[in-house]
């Protein structure tokens, strides 16, 4: 078995990841069965690009909370449910608050709490992501995962290399998400994950 590395995801991808899950596994009021299904046939669909990324990022999460050791602060994981439980309901429709809050459980029991760290850099554009990188020192993460352009940009903090999903899926040897139906589904859902 190969060893748990320390990784950090911040919540643009946990969010994303979220979104997409909601997508594929969560039923919509809207349309009868799921809205995936209408969503990722037709390649022409301007919700196309969005689903690929929220793909990748599910992927890249479900991975690394699979393989490795998932790591929060409390301040990192505040905003999380901040933003996917509290403030959900406007981005998401109240109807999949149960969901939300299966998801935000299901990841506090897989993942590890760090006492934040210093580190080696702070970000140069945006100062609210010095949260996300004192994760990842405190953890001392191999891999922080974002879809942040500013974080993404540096490329690493000391020993933490600063990977979007997509580089962190290719790096981890998982097959690119091309949009494929059966490709995009083959993760299985994070909320399924913990019995």
């Amino acid at each position: 078995m190969k060893k748990r590395v320390p990784i950090v995801i911040d919540t643009s991808t946990l969010v994303k990841a979220m979104e997409y899950e909601m997508r594929a596994f969560c039923p919509s009021k809207k349309t009868p069965g799921n809205s995936f299904n209408r969503l990722s046939c037709d390649r022409r669909s301007p919700d196309h690009g969005v689903l690929l990324k929220q793909a990748s990022s599910h992927a890249a999460v479900s991975h690394a909370f699979n393989r490795h050791k998932v790591c929060f602060t409390e301040e990192t994981l505040d905003e999380f449910a901040r933003i996917s439980v509290l403030s959900g309901d406007k981005l998401f429709g109240s109807a999949t608050a149960n969901y939300r809050l299966d998801y935000m459980d299901n990841i506090l029991k897989q993942s590890v709490m760090v006492k934040p760290g210093f580190p080696p850099q702070i970000c140069p554009t945006d100062s609210d992501d010095n949260i996300i990188l004192e994760a990842a020192a405190g953890a001392k993460a191999h891999y922080l995962v974002t879809n942040d352009r500013d974080l993404w940009s540096m490329e690493s903090s000391g020993n933490c290399f600063i990977v979007k999903p997509e580089t962190y899926n290719e790096i981890m040897g998982l097959k690119p998400v091309s949009g494929k139906r059966r490709e995009l589904r083959t993760v299985q859902p994070l909320t399924a994950q913990v019995a």
